[in-house]
């Protein structure tokens, strides 16, 4: 098998010759499942590039090409929600006033990207620097997803929500997909008026609750 082994990095011995760059690929461009676009990126402890080279080049599992390929240059050290190690991200400013608002809000609708059928992980990012902030805070959900197949992808985090954080759920989340967008504009009647029952019903429920 190619590679390293990582039982160093287990044992808290990191090899001084140890890579610093990690490289990934997702080459199923816009499978039926997931509709995910096919790119290759490298990473190391603060930036990441990613290529989106946007062609399915007839392989099984893939779908037809044809759109723009991108390149995306992200400095994880300037994201404004960095990722939660456990320890001193609490300290950051951005996270205190993240945190911040989080006790301040009656009520939080979190938009969500759904992919390889479950939340995203900024999601649950978030939820990890939000903390005890998150007690007693009634969440609603509006999803973006590739396919239909993925409709339940939410129970996870709504669950951990309810359980770990003693949160109230608004049942009537809103699920959309590609197909219901244009132009990256709402088309689907439904998804609209599901939006308008959501935050009527969040704003009932937190002024009952408050």
């Amino acid at each position: 098998m190619q590679g390293d082994s990582i039982r160093p990095i287990l044992e808290g011995k990191t090899p001084d010759d140890w890579q610093q760059v990690a490289y990934q690929r997702y080459w199923m461009h816009r499978d039926p499942d997931h509709n995910a676009y096919s790119h290759y990126g490298i990473r190391d402890k603060r930036y990441k590039l990613i290529y989106w080279y946007n062609e399915g080049y007839d392989l099984p599992g893939t779908n037809h090409g044809g759109e723009d390929r991108e390149w995306e240059l992200f400095d994880c050290q300037e994201n404004p929600l960095p990722m939660c190690d456990g320890d001193e991200c609490y300290n950051l400013p951005d996270v205190l006033e993240f945190r911040e608002k989080v006790k301040n809000a009656k009520g939080i609708v979190m938009a969500i990207p759904v992919y390889n059928f479950n939340a995203s992980s900024g999601a649950k990012n978030a939820v990890e620097l939000g903390g005890r902030m998150l007690y007693d805070k009634v969440f609603g959900f509006l999803c973006a997803a590739g396919g239909r197949n993925s409709y339940m992808s939410i129970m996870s985090l709504a669950n951990s929500l309810m359980l770990d954080f003693r949160c109230y759920i608004i049942p009537k989340f809103v699920y959309a997909t590609k197909n219901d967008f244009e132009e990256n504009k709402i088309v689907n009647p439904e998804i609209k008026s599901r939006i308008e029952e959501l935050g009527s019903e969040l704003i009932r429920v937190s002024k009952a609750l408050n």
